[in-house]
């Protein structure tokens, strides 16, 4: 078809944990010391949510086609209405 559209992968989801991990581990070693398990788990629960919502915000490669770039009126890949980076939470189960 003349008219596929190529939408190339943005994998910002395994970037940002390949990029966090460890120091995601180091940090709740350290918060368990500090605080009650699910305090730990909270405080561990934000900063992985900041990582990826700022992986969401920053993300620039590939760059958007100039099509999409026209529509949106500007370039920038994975953010549009914001839903995404808004969408990222965590939730601390005390069940599991």
């Amino acid at each position: 078809d003349a008219h596929q559209i190529n939408i190339p992968p943005r994998p910002f989801f395994r970037h940002t944990i390949a990029e966090n991990k460890s120091r995601w581990v180091r940090n709740l070693k350290k918060l368990s010391t500090m605080h009650p398990e699910d305090k730990a788990l909270a405080l561990i629960g934000e900063q992985i949510q900041g990582d990826f919502r700022q992986a969401i915000n920053t993300w620039t490669e590939p760059a958007n086609a100039p099509y999409t770039v026209k529509k949106k009126g500007f370039d920038a890949p994975l953010r549009e209405t914001m839903l995404m980076s808004r969408s990222i939470n965590y939730e601390v189960d005390d069940e599991s």
